[in-house]
Protein backbone atom coordinates (compact mmCIF):
# COMPACT_ATOMS: atom_id res chain seq x y z
CA UNK A 1 0.00 0.00 0.00
CA UNK A 2 1.30 3.43 -0.92
CA UNK A 3 0.63 6.40 1.32
CA UNK A 4 0.14 9.56 -0.70
CA UNK A 5 -0.84 12.85 0.85
CA UNK A 6 -2.65 15.83 -0.60
CA UNK A 7 -0.85 19.05 0.28
CA UNK A 8 -2.55 22.47 0.34
CA UNK A 9 0.18 25.08 0.01
CA UNK A 10 -0.45 28.81 0.20
CA UNK A 11 1.99 31.15 -1.51
CA UNK A 12 3.11 28.43 -3.91
CA UNK A 13 3.75 30.85 -6.76
CA UNK A 14 7.31 31.60 -5.70
CA UNK A 15 9.93 31.27 -3.01
CA UNK A 16 9.62 28.75 -0.20
CA UNK A 17 6.04 27.80 -1.09
CA UNK A 18 7.10 26.90 -4.64
CA UNK A 19 10.03 24.83 -3.36
CA UNK A 20 7.76 22.93 -0.97
CA UNK A 21 5.26 22.26 -3.78
CA UNK A 22 8.02 20.94 -6.06
CA UNK A 23 9.36 18.67 -3.32
CA UNK A 24 5.92 17.26 -2.53
CA UNK A 25 5.26 16.57 -6.22
CA UNK A 26 8.66 14.93 -6.62
CA UNK A 27 7.77 12.63 -3.71
CA UNK A 28 4.61 11.55 -5.56
CA UNK A 29 2.04 13.53 -3.57
CA UNK A 30 -0.82 15.63 -4.93
CA UNK A 31 -0.58 19.39 -4.40
CA UNK A 32 -3.27 22.06 -4.24
CA UNK A 33 -1.49 25.37 -4.52
CA UNK A 34 -2.86 28.79 -3.78
CA UNK A 35 -1.46 31.77 -5.65
CA UNK A 36 -2.10 35.35 -4.60
CA UNK A 37 -2.30 36.45 -8.23
CA UNK A 38 -2.22 34.43 -11.42
CA UNK A 39 -1.02 35.78 -14.76
CA UNK A 40 -4.57 36.94 -15.49
CA UNK A 41 -4.53 38.99 -12.27
CA UNK A 42 -7.08 36.81 -10.46
CA UNK A 43 -6.58 34.83 -7.30
CA UNK A 44 -6.46 31.15 -8.01
CA UNK A 45 -6.14 27.65 -6.62
CA UNK A 46 -4.61 25.01 -8.85
CA UNK A 47 -4.24 21.27 -8.49
CA UNK A 48 -1.05 19.53 -9.52
CA UNK A 49 -0.55 15.80 -9.64
CA UNK A 50 2.80 14.06 -9.87
CA UNK A 51 3.29 11.91 -12.93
Amino acid sequence: MTNKAVWFITGAGRGLGLDIAKSALAAGHAVLKSLARSRSGNRSIRCCLAR
